[in-house]
């Protein structure tokens, strides 16, 4: 069987909190938006990248729901990848 390790996963209703924070692999490290107020509480999204990939957090607005992380070099030229991920709760 192909065991496969990603380099990045998105996850939704993260669900995270200081007493409980995300399990993050070995060799990554997480990035985190909240759920926007007014939607409930807690879950929210976040993208879980390994280290050895060069990300940062480029914006997030407090608690709109939106995560944007940039992975430098990550695309042919070393161009940057930019990864939105979004929390929009169904109606």
């Amino acid at each position: 069987m192909l065991r496969v390790a990603p380099h990045i996963m998105l996850v939704v209703e993260s669900k995270a909190t200081r007493e409980r924070p995300l399990p993050v692999p070995a060799g990554g490290r997480a990035f985190e938006a909240q759920r926007p107020r007014g939607q409930g509480a807690g879950g929210g999204v976040a993208a879980l990248v390994r280290t050895s990939l060069l990300a940062q957090q480029w914006r997030s607005e407090p608690e709109d729901g939106v995560l944007w992380v940039t992975v430098h070099g990550a695309l042919p030229d070393s161009r940057t990848l930019a990864l939105v991920v979004c929390y929009h709760r169904p109606p």
